[in-house]
């Protein structure tokens, strides 16, 4: 469309008024569908999932807050007035006791009071981790000369213990709860062996450690398995047993 200047509109206006009622009724036309264009679109870009048939894949940025269903309670947050607490509390027999010994008085720094009776103490308690969270326990079986037979033996080691270097059961069953409980993936596993306690995890290990784990649980599934049959409510809903045995 040819856009006009006003020294080419003010001669026309003298001389060919209609031609120039033409020009603005065009014009005039033009604006409403280029109005109608812009509805058009503000539509489209306002559509998301909550207001068409578009499936929530299709918000993309423009994708709407998601908004709460729960109403208010009109309670302020934080613990409720009756809840029981759950504040750290201090235990009766600690692993290790440090004493801190009263030398000089703070309030005179008069003479030194290592010579005065204990007349009680007061305690803080610290829980934490401790320095080295992974202990290695060296087994080692006597090879002695028989004077009878005349062979070279060696005595039994522990039951469990089959590997020049293995993982002990506690730590074992501490992955199986991380893996099978905790959800960890054995990426992550890998990597949290490898920083907290500097040694790998291979995944042959956590096989074994589910493996034995699922065996020791074996005989409390089949009881379960044998009362959800039976109707017997001693073990719970019975909807959340898994089956087993094919049944």
């Amino acid at each position: 469309m040819k856009l006009f200047t006003r020294e080419e509109l003010l001669p026309l206006a003298r001389s060919h008024p209609e031609a120039l009622v033409d020009i603005i009724l065009a014009l005039q036309e033009r604006l409403a569908q280029l109005e109608q264009r812009v509805k058009e679109l503000e539509a489209q870009l306002a559509r998301n999932s909550s207001n068409s048939n578009e499936p929530p894949s299709s918000d993309g940025l423009s994708k709407p807050s998601p908004k709460s269903l729960r109403t208010p309670s009109g309670r302020k947050p934080g613990g409720q007035p009756g809840h029981p607490g759950q504040t750290l509390q201090q235990v009766k027999n600690p692993d290790q006791v440090q004493i801190h010994r009263l030398k000089v008085c703070p309030q005179c720094q008069g003479r030194g009071l290592e010579k005065e009776p204990v007349l009680d103490y007061a305690s803080r308690q610290v829980f934490d981790l401790p320095e080295r969270p992974l202990v290695v326990s060296e087994h080692r079986a006597e090879i002695k000369g028989c004077p009878h037979c005349g062979q070279a033996v060696c005595a039994d080691f522990p039951a469990g213990v089959s590997a020049p270097a293995q993982y002990g059961p506690r730590f074992q069953s501490l992955m199986v709860y991380l893996n099978q409980q905790q959800l960890l993936p054995y990426g992550r596993l890998a990597q949290l062996c490898e920083d907290l306690f500097g040694q790998p995890l291979s995944v042959a290990t956590l096989a074994a450690a589910n493996a034995r784990g699922l065996d020791g649980h074996a005989d409390l599934l089949r009881r379960a398995s044998q009362a959800r049959h039976r109707g017997d409510g001693c073990f719970g809903d019975r909807g959340s047993l898994p089956p087993v045995g094919g049944a």
